[in-house]
């Protein structure tokens, strides 16, 4: 099964996650991305993905996939890092990305994505749908690297792995605008308009405002450590 598919097809189980509101998975969202924007603190950015990471595990969502996809943005600011020349900085750095694409993932996997872009189209229908293609696109990126660092493997550049994996991104950003163009055509011929629909779920449980008060209890101690 593909990265988008599989992803898919956990946002759409009837799982506790799943079965929340995507108002309180979005607010969980923006408080905890809103902490790793605002924190320098390693510890704070490290107890984010661990919080992450066990809501995971509780939701018995795929947590190596998750640890697996975080890695190729962080992978990006790895470079990033290494040009700062400070290595408490750069570490905040590699934190902060992990930290976020777990934050992401976590998201992707428990809810469904017509109805977080429904949400968004309501408020601006031009950023769903820009938002809408980011998301296939990456999942259509991380997919095409996989099978080309197969490519490589298969044909015996295993030892030069990590060289070949530089030249497999770089060709894929370069890639990206053109990618991205052939796919907004596609979805106009399939009658995409620019806006996605979908019924607004304000239905609380215990489980939302349980998510709720772990983002806001992250975020305050966040605040108390800037």
């Amino acid at each position: 099964m593909s990265s988008i598919y599989l992803i898919d097809d956990f946002a759409n189980r009837e799982g506790d996650f799943q079965k929340m509101s995507v108002y309180s998975k979005l607010a969980f969202f923006f408080f905890l991305l809103a902490s790793i924007v605002v924190s320098r603190n390693l510890s704070i950015l490290a107890l984010i993905p661990i919080s992450v990471y066990s809501l995971a595990f509780i939701g018995s969502l795929p947590i190596s996939k998750i640890f697996k996809w975080a890695l190729y943005p962080t992978f990006f600011a790895l470079i990033f890092a290494i040009s700062q020349g400070d290595v408490y900085f750069g570490s905040v750095i590699l934190l902060r990305a992990f930290s976020a694409a777990s934050l992401a993932l976590f998201f992707s996997f428990c809810t469904p994505y017509h109805k977080t872009f429904g949400v968004f189209s309501k408020l601006s229908p031009f950023l769903a749908s820009m938002l809408f293609l980011t998301y296939r696109y990456f999942f259509i990126f991380v997919s095409g690297v996989e099978r080309k660092v197969k490519m490589v493997e298969i044909r015996g550049g295993k030892n030069k792995k990590f060289q070949s994996v530089g030249r497999i991104v770089g060709f894929f950003i370069i890639s990206f605008l053109n990618k991205s163009e052939e796919m907004y055509k596609i979805l106009k011929v399939r009658g995409f308009r620019g806006k996605i629909g979908a019924v607004p779920d304000f239905k609380f449980n215990l489980g939302d405002f349980l998510l709720l008060f772990v983002a806001v209890l992250i975020f305050i101690i966040t605040l108390n450590y800037v």
